[in-house]
């Protein structure tokens, strides 16, 4: 990012506001894969080396869904890869509304299934979708 832009975006009095209310009430953000299926060129993980696909396992997650339920924070899910990669993105959609959550996330669309297009959820969609 260009230097004086940062300075002006760091500068901006919303940008010190927003931090203090994160400081009060943490935003937790949560990656299901380390997979993405397009390499939007926006997205920080554009430059990343391919690694071999991890998916986030079930225990981890109901731990994390968990104790955000009894902390009161409302976890995001897909700020980075594809959380709609992730095998098993039904069932943990299900375990977050199950824990009395809200299941949200950025997604490139591509992969909402039948299996998943009606399940309860909010959903920020966003492609920019590159040659590559």
């Amino acid at each position: 990012m260009h230097d004086g832009l940062k300075r002006a975006l760091i500068s901006d009095p919303r940008y010190h506001d927003r931090l203090e209310t994160l400081k009060r009430r943490p935003l937790v953000l949560v990656a299901l894969t380390n997979h993405c299926n397009f390499r939007c060129e926006y997205c920080s993980t554009t430059g990343q080396e391919r690694v071999p696909h991890v998916n986030m396992d079930e225990a981890l997650f109901r731990g994390i869904v968990e104790q955000c339920a009894e902390a009161g924070l409302a976890p995001r899910f897909g700020q980075t890869y594809e959380p709609f990669a992730h095998p098993r993105i039904a069932e943990f959609i299900g375990i977050v509304n199950g824990a009395g959550l809200h299941f949200t996330s950025n997604t490139n669309g591509s992969l909402l299934t039948d299996k998943v297009r009606d399940l309860p959820m909010s959903l920020i969609v966003s492609l920019s979708e590159n040659a590559e």
